[in-house]
């Protein structure tokens, strides 16, 4: 089934809801001299889960490629998420495997508030990426089980 409007906007809203406590980095001693800039860590470990979601079924669509344009205010085309996955491959592989556990923990000992609610727009946001083309191959299910699995929501 293919995504709504209004279910795109309302990932949306959770993933803005979720950026808010980005304002309150400071706050929280978030160390951007390792880390970089709190927004862009959680929106690299997102953009990573959807183009190895999109990937896993070896097919790039537009459909794929305008939810995220719509989630976070990006121009990705199908050509330039292909050229992203080819160029850095390795890199979302070992984010989405090996990282966003340690992700969700990070931001757990920041704000474990933020912390749930990123596992909720993760969650959500999985879900999403998987719908937005109306295909769900088994290949794009295992993917999405396996990072669900590693954000299990407690």
């Amino acid at each position: 089934m293919k995504l709504s409007k209004e279910a795109i906007a309302q990932i949306k809203y959770v993933w803005e809801k979720f950026c808010i406590g980005f304002d309150s980095q400071e706050e929280l001693k978030w160390d951007t001299a390792e880390l970089g800039e709190m927004d862009a860590y959680y929106a690299n470990e997102a953009l990573c889960i959807a183009i190895r979601l999109i990937a896993a079924d070896g097919q790039f669509t537009q459909e794929e490629a305008d939810c995220l344009n719509e989630i976070f205010g990006y121009s990705y085309t199908v050509d330039t998420l292909k050229e992203v996955y080819v160029n850095l491959g390795d890199v979302i592989e070992r984010v989405t495997d090996e990282d966003l556990d340690d992700g969700i923990r990070l931001m757990r000992r920041y704000n474990s508030d933020m912390a749930s609610e990123y596992k909720i727009f993760l969650d959500t946001f999985c879900k999403a990426v998987l719908s937005s083309d109306s295909q769900v191959t088994e290949d794009e299910r295992e993917a999405a089980d396996q990072i669900l699995k590693s954000i299990a929501l407690e």
